[in-house]
């Protein structure tokens, strides 16, 4: 199911009909937006099929950070090429105090971020580390044109966006609010949500929380 037809079903089920307006599209893919925020931002972590993985992000020689190709949601791993083991995620905050309480050259043990910037630390001076990392990148915004393929849940799952933006439409104060219809729509976005994670939970096979570097 693509954007467009989403967008068709929320119109037949919302309004009882199917219109072409540009305008109306737009208000429709607004709610459907609203929805997939939501929806990714539950989801997102767990969803092993939108994982990005950067294997070889090189440092400058004497510089603490790689810069990843996007910008992540969240980061699952990184692993210094070459090394034994992965780094140790941390907060900016605390990061900062790991770096005044540990202020010896040696290999790298921890990392934050900021923005599409990954830092760790420590680091041995006039060497280039290279970082494979595992990331969640940050949520895209859908289009009338974005097809399927681009919706980042399974497609026997995609529905679940169309019952979440139905139950933002009827919440709606100019013109869709219904309450009858909104608590029918919140109930199908709740159960969809949670089926989903579930989707997710029993389908997660990966195996990067036990690799390590030979």
């Amino acid at each position: 199911m693509n954007v467009s037809d989403m967008i068709n079903v929320m119109k037949t089920l919302g309004i009882g009909q199917v219109y072409s307006d540009d305008e109306t599209n737009q208000i429709f893919l607004t709610f459907l937006n609203l929805a997939n925020d939501q929806l990714y931002s539950e989801t997102a972590n767990i969803n092993s099929g939108i994982l990005v993985n950067d294997p070889a992000l090189v440092s400058v020689i004497n510089q603490n950070s790689v810069t990843l190709t996007k910008t992540p949601f969240s980061i699952s791993r990184v692993f210094p090429v070459g090394k034994k083991n992965a780094l140790d995620g941390k907060s900016v905050l605390d990061f900062a105090d790991y770096q005044f309480a540990n202020s010896d050259s040696n290999d790298p043990s921890v990392y934050t971020s900021i923005g599409k910037n990954l830092m760790f630390w420590p680091f041995v001076n006039d060497i280039s580390y290279t970082m494979n990392v595992w990331y969640a990148p940050e949520r895209t915004m859908l289009e009338l044109t974005t097809q399927e393929s681009g919706i980042p849940y399974p497609a026997s799952y995609q529905r679940v966006l169309v019952d979440g933006a139905l139950y933002y439409l009827f919440q709606d104060e100019s013109g869709f609010k219904n309450p009858k219809k909104e608590n029918s729509a919140m109930e199908r976005w709740d159960k969809g949500r949670m089926d989903l994670k579930s989707y997710f939970y029993g389908s997660n096979k990966m195996s990067i929380r036990t690799f390590e570097n030979a």
